[in-house]
């Protein structure tokens, strides 16, 4: 049923949880109408178009080898900053490198809870958000408001005799749940969507410090940014985020395209394919499960476009692929088996 008003309400149980892979897509160009404020609110972006692919795939932050210098989190992402989806606040994403960013995700929020670069200048750094950033609040529903200050501080060029740099943002933001009604993507529409207007106010600091002993501090940046975020049930994710600068120019949308999703849940004794490991750097493995004896399996992989770009005829049961000569981007596997047709998805980056 649509929601006539704004009966719609958002738990913990509508935001990122552990095991969740989901595919996004990026508009570059397109200018949405924002609309007011208020209730029963439609919002038509079915005319979005797919710039560039995203996708966010969150894991248990206890199966990394850095949990204990991120207590606070129960979940993480991994992967270049180019694959991230829109959803990481005041995490330094514009480097072009790898690395995780630490989320923790429960009834009150998804809140950033640090990043660890895996190369680049900060590689191996925990940096820790103290407090933490909120970014998606909860429970919420039309008229909550929430206020949050989060600050994260990067150390660099640490000299135990000498003089000491920090790199240190804060962030002062008003989260309010200010719309809800019903609105529509290339993907679908979604009846029931309550969203989320971020406001924040983001500054870059430079800390020098001697001995411990702070003796100047320099505001590198200053920044007005405005965020809306469109909610709905049983996804896990928003369907859409619209990023605006402090005049509500807007500057990219974010949408929802999918769940990424394997066929490793099919009964066991059917034919079935493993595609491992996913991200992959290009060398990867297809494992085939309970073949057909004698049969012939024929592989193709397809770009985000649907072209062909890999196909191979073979009764093997594990079949190795260098594939790093692809473009970075999400692939779709295919697989036919005698009259069945599996399909997968697979991130090369």
């Amino acid at each position: 049923m649509v929601d006539t008003g704004c009966n719609i309400s958002i738990t913990g149980a509508d935001l990122p949880y552990s095991g969740l892979s989901v595919l996004l897509a990026e508009d570059t160009v397109t200018q949405v109408t924002l609309g007011n404020p208020g209730e029963s609110q439609t919002w038509n972006y079915s005319m979005l178009a797919d710039n560039y692919n995203r996708v966010a795939i969150y894991n248990p932050t206890a199966s990394t080898p850095y949990a204990s210098a991120y207590p606070a989190s129960n979940i993480y992402t991994y992967g270049p900053d180019p694959f991230f989806g829109s959803l990481y606040g005041g995490a330094p994403t514009d480097s072009a490198g790898s690395g995780y960013i630490f989320w923790k995700s429960d009834t009150t929020g998804l809140w950033e809870a640090g990043f660890r670069a895996a190369d680049g200048t900060f590689a191996g750094i925990n940096v820790q958000d103290n407090p933490l950033e909120l970014l998606l609040g909860a429970p919420a529903s039309y008229g909550s408001v929430f206020n949050n200050s989060a600050r994260w501080v990067l150390p660099f060029n640490q000299n135990l005799s000498g003089l000491d740099t920090f790199y240190v943002r804060n962030m002062n933001k008003i989260i309010t749940a200010d719309a809800c009604g019903s609105i529509t993507t290339p993907y679908g529409q979604y009846p029931n969507v309550l969203r989320e207007h971020e406001h924040v106010i983001q500054v870059d600091s430079v800390y020098l410090k001697m001995g411990g002993t702070q003796i100047a501090a320099v505001e590198y940046a200053r920044d007005t940014l405005n965020n809306y975020s469109y909610i709905a049930h049983g996804i896990g994710y928003p369907v859409c985020i619209v990023h605006t600068n402090n005049r509500n120019t807007i500057t990219s949308v974010e949408y929802f395209s999918g769940i990424l999703t394997s066929i490793n849940n099919l009964p066991v004794a059917e034919t079935r394919f493993l595609l491992y490991p996913n991200p992959s750097d290009g060398n990867l493995t297809i494992e085939i499960l309970n073949p057909n004896n004698g049969s012939v399996n024929n592989i193709f992989i397809y770009n985000s476009i649907g072209s062909l770009v890999w196909q191979k005829n073979t009764s093997d049961a594990k079949i190795n692929i260098d594939a790093s000569s692809l473009a970075k981007g999400i692939y779709l596997v295919k697989m036919v088996s005698g009259d069945k047709i599996l399909t997968a998805k697979i991130i090369i980056q």
